[in-house]
């Protein structure tokens, strides 16, 4: 079979399916897709793209003694707590 050559040389792409001129095509590493240069991805494609790549993270820092300390201070009964309802309305009147 003859190749074809000329300004009516075509291919057709294996993304598309359109037609492209002969000298517009490319084969893109990693996928082996022929395509025209308009329709390729450079080096980077489905197989090559490194956001593809995986890189765990590796966490080489600590906190000693991650626990807060105890709030004993804080830490009250409920009737120590409780405020009668005259305190808490002044308190608004300053907001």
């Amino acid at each position: 079979m003859a190749t074809p050559i000329g300004k009516r040389a075509f291919f057709i792409s294996d993304r598309s399916g359109f037609r492209f001129p002969l000298d517009q095509r490319v084969k893109e590493p990693g996928t082996e897709f022929i395509v025209a240069k308009s329709e390729s991805d450079g080096i980077f494609n489905l197989v090559t793209d490194p956001q593809n790549r995986v890189k765990f993270p590796v966490d080489k820092e600590f906190i000693r003694d991650a626990r807060p300390p105890s709030n004993e201070d804080r830490n009250k009964s409920w009737e120590t707590v409780t405020t009668k309802w005259e305190d808490t309305t002044t308190e608004w009147n300053f907001i």
